[in-house]
């Protein structure tokens, strides 16, 4: 699905790339809805977990300066030639009006939880005097989303990180002087 995207992807394809039987693939998932729901997941766990949210939460400037470092990372790591792969699944299924609601929801649920560290981090900083009082966490999380969605999308246009550093550059900028 990363290489051929939800579309161009059948379930035979995943049959013949997995090498399992249809009964194997029927018995984990009930369709390809089910399928594409598990692998938002898996996009949404790997993004959370490239970014260390859990166990190095953004709560002061050195914080949010080692999240910016692993979020340009793992575009490198990807070399910059597809943008963030939950923000890739948005484009893709979002605006598609073929797309089955459990899998919006689980996009949406996908956004929410990653804002939600984010914003979880920027609030412990904001507890422990380390990031401005007049910070809106919510806000700050939704502004990093952003800058990753947008500068990610232009870094793979570009094929080079300076859209997407420049873009975190910003947004974090604007959070410490909240």
């Amino acid at each position: 699905m990363l290489r051929q995207g939800v579309a161009g992807t059948s379930l035979d394809d995943v049959r013949a790339a997995t090498r399992t039987s249809k009964s194997q693939l029927y018995h984990y998932f009930s369709g390809k809805s089910d399928l594409v729901r598990a692998v938002v997941r898996h996009q949404a766990d790997a993004v959370i977990a490239a970014q260390h949210l859990e166990e190095d939460p953004p709560g002061d400037e050195a914080g949010l300066q080692r999240w910016r470092y692993r979020v340009v990372a793992a575009q490198r790591a990807r070399g910059f030639a597809v943008g963030c792969p939950l923000g890739s699944l948005v484009a893709e299924l979002a605006g598609a009006p073929s797309t089955h609601p459990a899998i919006r929801a689980e996009l949406q649920g996908a956004f929410e939880r990653w804002q939600g560290l984010l914003a979880a981090g920027l609030a412990g900083g904001i507890a422990s005097d380390t990031l401005p009082a007049r910070l809106d966490p919510h806000a700050g999380s939704e502004a990093l989303v952003v800058a990753v969605e947008g500068g990610s999308v232009l870094a793979a246009l570009a094929g080079a990180p300076a859209p997407l550093q420049a873009a975190l550059d910003r947004a974090i900028a604007e959070l410490l002087v909240a």
